[in-house]
């Protein structure tokens, strides 16, 4: 999916769901079957979608994302954050930075859930990306790739889904 969004073609999912539909065939192990099932099912709802309801802009240029940079510190607890893609666009001098992150989770997640990644995305965007680009609230995407359920961050700071990131952070910090 990820891939998909990046070159915004869905070629690599339909050939990624024609490998999956064929190892389902041949395997016999149930719980095999169960997993290439889940996968195939995800993939379905992305092999015709318009990846570019998600993308700021037609040309995105993207930057890697080295390990070092994955953690960061909030209230004191070490968080990982790992964005599916960072990208740039606009004009020189005046460029904006977002990014996507698919993230998925068998039983789901709530709209509080993907507030939390939103926020964590939003922070480590703005930690090593600030100082050479705007970070736009609307282009940091949190996707629950199994629903297809999009938010941005920008829907947290206008209260449409509650902050609890530094909520949940305090509430962790008392337990350990």
């Amino acid at each position: 999916i990820g891939t998909a969004f990046k070159t915004n073609d869905n070629q690599v999912i339909k050939e990624r769901l024609d490998y999956l539909l064929n190892d389902f065939k041949l395997t016999d192990r149930n719980q095999t079957k169960v997993m290439y099932q889940r996968n195939i099912d995800i993939l379905e709802k992305y092999k015709d979608f318009d990846f570019s309801i998600w993308r700021p802009s037609a040309n995105l240029r993207f930057f890697s994302k080295p390990k070092f940079k994955s953690i960061i510190e909030m209230n004191g607890l070490p968080v990982q954050i790992i964005p599916t893609h960072v990208h740039a666009y606009g004009q020189k001098n005046n460029e904006s930075v977002g990014a996507i992150w698919f993230i998925t989770w068998l039983e789901g997640f709530k709209l509080g859930d993907l507030g939390i990644y939103a926020e964590a995305l939003h922070r480590y965007l703005t930690r090593h990306y600030s100082k050479n680009y705007i970070i736009n609230p609307s282009a940091c995407i949190i996707v629950d790739a199994p629903k297809s359920q999009a938010i941005s961050y920008n829907q947290v700071l206008n209260g449409e889904i509650p902050s609890i990131l530094d909520k949940t952070l305090s509430a962790l910090n008392k337990i350990i």
